[in-house]
């Protein structure tokens, strides 16, 4: 049992003297483990000092079970020539990517998944208004709002990364009867305001790195001069 619990051991000679430090398990809880150091006279082989991580086993001179285990082994070692040790976490294949079990059963409609609650028929019922249902392009209609506010208000949104970036040069093309180039019509409407929205906008960041507010519309000011 003692070589189970020593999980790993490495030595080092320096001078007169050899240096031994490594892991060891504690004999109670499988998931403890203390660090120890053992200082060994090269001569004699009399220990000079002792330290280990557990409450009884602190230096310079510890005197708990665990290092006696270490010296124990060491004597083994001494007298066959031979050294077990507890196989570390990279001895073993790692299988964290492998499913504990296999799914072998078939597809479940999510109505037949097993639940604490009771299952009602209003838990199906669509929660918009009636005048939204079965709407025509309503696909559409959730895109264009989306896009329109984060353009408007600087604001980013998770959702609109699930649709593809505009391609401006076959929308330039499409609105070829602008009198300024489309990406140039976009950014001169984009940073016009007006006076009052101008006047909000300085009360509301004078605080600058305090106020939320000024990093957004620095981040707006910057993007569209990035643009440019």
């Amino acid at each position: 049992m003692m070589e189970t619990r020593i999980f790993a051991c490495s030595s080092l000679q320096i001078r007169d003297h050899i240096f031994f430090s490594g892991i060891v398990g504690a004999a109670m809880k499988n998931k403890v483990t203390y660090n120890y150091k053992i200082k060994l006279t090269r001569s004699t082989g009399e220990p000079v000092n002792s330290h280990c991580e557990c409450p009884a086993g602190k230096g310079p001179h510890g005197t708990c079970k665990h290092i006696a285990a270490v010296l124990l082994m060491l004597v083994d070692f001494v007298n066959t020539g031979e050294i077990e040790v507890e196989k570390s976490c990279t001895d073993n294949l790692q299988t964290f990517h492998k499913p504990k079990n296999y799914y072998s059963g078939s597809p479940m409609k999510a109505e037949s998944l097993p639940s604490k609650r009771k299952f009602t028929e209003s838990m199906l019922e669509d929660p918009r208004p009636a005048k939204y249902r079965n709407m025509a392009s309503y696909n559409d209609y959730v895109r264009s709002v989306m896009i329109n506010y984060c353009s408007s208000s600087s604001m980013d949104i998770a959702l609109r990364y699930n649709y593809s970036k505009a391609y401006m040069q076959a929308a330039s093309k499409d609105h070829d009867y602008l009198q300024n180039p489309l990406l140039e019509h976009w950014i001169d409407n984009s940073v016009t305001i007006t006076d009052e929205k101008a006047k909000k906008i300085e009360s509301s960041t004078r605080q600058q790195s305090q106020s939320s507010e000024w990093f957004k519309e620095r981040k707006y000011l910057l993007t569209v001069l990035i643009i440019i």
